[in-house]
């Protein structure tokens, strides 16, 4: 009876999680990525807006009316950079 990998990761690492996703296949080969999602009891990381979504006041014009919206982002926040690991060309 043939034993895949995944299923020796998982007995080894019950509560490891695997998800898939079509970006992490580049041209250089297969990225993998690991990591912690908490550490005693602290997340690692977690996303950072400047603000959510800001609407500015109607203009009105001739024969139209425009409004100007604006949001923003600064991404991924990680707090604790060595609970992360990632290799390439799997």
């Amino acid at each position: 009876m043939a034993t895949s990998l995944e299923d020796l990761i998982k007995k080894a690492f019950p509560n490891l999680r695997i998800e898939t996703a079509p970006q992490l296949s580049t041209d250089a080969g297969e990225l993998i990525q690991m990591f912690v999602r908490s550490y005693q009891g602290q997340p690692v990381c977690y996303v950072a807006n400047s603000q959510k979504y800001r609407a500015f006041p109607l203009l009105q014009q001739h024969s139209s009316w425009s409004q100007k919206v604006a949001a923003s982002t600064y991404g991924t926040v990680i707090t604790q950079p060595m609970l992360f690991a990632q290799m390439l060309g799997i």
